[in-house]
């Protein structure tokens, strides 16, 4: 992938360029599949050995999440991604549309995990929305400590509150990890051209 790739032409970007980002240099889409693959291998190696006793559909869904977030968190952290989703004309309101809608994995998992559970899906939802807000109001040099203090409310929270059967105590965590840290934080100067050296 080259720098060349204009934020004009999304129309004519490969889906994974779309999911990590035209600038990614090969070691950061090796690193991000890379981990992708590992997450999902674990929680696959988990089902198998017969520590977690699922049906098929949930055993699945339970790989997929691993996957999407394991890889989500190292290809949101990499500068080739940081360059593609903070790019010039993406504001604040595209960035909430996006964390907004990982409401689709939530209401997945609380299908799957927790017999539906509504409130507990719109209280994990609503707090993702409130932090993700509150990140990106923030002036930029506080973003970083903000975002590192909300994430440590989402850990007591997701333990204490928001629980989960113990072999996915890992889904919040991650999740939250993935969308208030890796993604919404941009500490890479996207007005210079990226370098792999």
């Amino acid at each position: 992938m080259t720098s060349s790739v204009s934020a004009s032409q999304p129309a004519k970007l490969s889906l994974m360029e779309r999911l990590i980002g035209p600038y990614a240099s090969p070691a950061e889409q090796w690193l991000s599949f890379g981990f992708s693959l590992m997450a999902g291998a674990v929680m696959a190696l988990a089902i198998w050995l017969g520590q977690l006793d699922w049906h098929f559909w949930p055993a699945i869904l339970a790989i997929l999440l691993a996957m999407d977030i394991g890889g989500g968190i190292v290809s949101n952290a990499c500068a080739g991604a940081k360059r593609w989703f903070h790019r010039q004309g993406i504001n604040k309101r595209q960035h909430l549309i996006f964390i907004a809608f990982h409401g689709v994995q939530l209401g997945l998992f609380s299908w799957a995990f927790l017999d539906f559970d509504l409130s507990w899906l719109m209280a994990a939802w609503l707090w993702l929305m409130l932090a993700g807000t509150l990140i990106l109001i923030t002036p930029r040099y506080l973003q970083r400590p903000l975002a590192m203090a909300l994430y440590m409310v989402s850990l007591m929270i997701s333990f204490y509150w928001l629980t989960v059967p113990s072999a996915l105590a890992w889904f919040l965590p991650l999740f939250y990890l993935k969308l208030l840290i890796a993604y919404l934080l941009n500490d890479v100067d996207i007005s210079k051209e990226p370098t792999h050296d």
